[in-house]
């Protein structure tokens, strides 16, 4: 694309944003309502702050931050740095040890057994003080805040189909804006690019996604780079995974392919142990 329509393609994408903002936070059971941004450090939330910002004139915003524990050290300093160099105010909830204190009860988080997010993430969000301190400013709705969220539909098939807006089920006093859900990843990094914003510096070290690090969706190869990284990090992962699979009767060579991070094994990954003839049969606990 010309660098000139690109610019003008950038500037009707952002205005697009701005206008589902400022339409939705302007109604009138919402317009005396508080307003966040969920701002986990990694490229979407950045741009979506940097609309919000644009959007909200007269308007008081809030950057909320949930630190789940097990983020990386690089992003916690970013979001923190960002936010008070732009003097942006900073809510900051902090899950602490939590993860810890569960992955022995239920196992390393799996692709398809998530029980981190619900622990780390939604319990945390679920006490947000907001929650308290808005439940008095109520418009005629059930909402007490409203959080713009940077999710988009390109991400996954589970978010292929997400509204303007809508209610979290966990969370029912939120009520998320998505304005850059129909965004592609190029269209961030280029308005990211337009716009001078600074990023999280993990991107420019190897990684395609900044969220917790021992995340079984990161890549083998991200994986890797924390060795590197952060390698006391690694090793107290490692260590554990270690054990959790030998508790179970489970091999080395099950934690070191990357077996772990399925609950139920997919085709490729059975016929993957087969190949290396690695067992998948966890001896049952009792």
């Amino acid at each position: 694309m010309h660098r000139g329509k690109q610019k003008k393609h950038l500037q009707v994408l952002g205005k697009n944003a701005i206008n589902t903002i400022r339409g939705i936070i302007s109604r009138k059971e919402y317009k005396n309502l508080p307003v966040y941004v969920s701002f986990s450090g990694g490229k979407d939330s950045l741009v979506v702050l940097d609309l919000a910002r644009a959007s909200l004139k007269q308007r008081e915003l809030k950057a909320f931050f949930l630190n789940t524990g097990i983020e990386f050290p690089e992003t916690v300093e970013f979001v923190r740095n960002f936010c008070r160099e732009r003097e942006i105010s900073l809510i900051e909830a902090n899950a602490g040890s939590t993860f810890w204190e569960q992955v022995g009860k239920f196992g390393p988080p799996a692709k398809d057994f998530r029980w981190c997010c619900k622990v780390c993430k939604l319990a945390s969000a679920g006490n947000f003080d907001t929650q308290k301190e808005a439940s008095s400013r109520k418009g005629n709705s059930d909402v007490a805040y409203l959080t713009i969220d940077g999710k988009r539909k390109h991400e996954s098939f589970s978010r292929a189909r997400i509204a303007a807006s809508e209610t979290n089920p966990f969370v029912p006093a939120q009520l998320n804006i998505f304005p850059i859900r129909d965004w592609k990843a190029i269209e961030v990094w280029l308005y990211i690019h337009w716009r001078q914003l600074s990023y999280n510096p993990l991107y420019d070290l190897g990684f395609e996604r900044v969220g917790c690090w021992l995340c079984p969706s990161a890549l083998a190869a991200e994986y890797a780079r924390v060795k590197d990284l952060h390698p006391e990090m690694y090793a107290k992962w490692n260590a554990f995974l270690l054990e959790w699979a030998k508790s179970r009767g489970l091999s080395e060579k099950f934690v070191e392919h990357g077996f772990w991070r399925w609950k139920e094994l997919p085709p490729k990954m059975l016929k993957l142990a087969k190949e290396l003839e690695i067992s998948v049969l966890a001896r049952e606990k009792n």
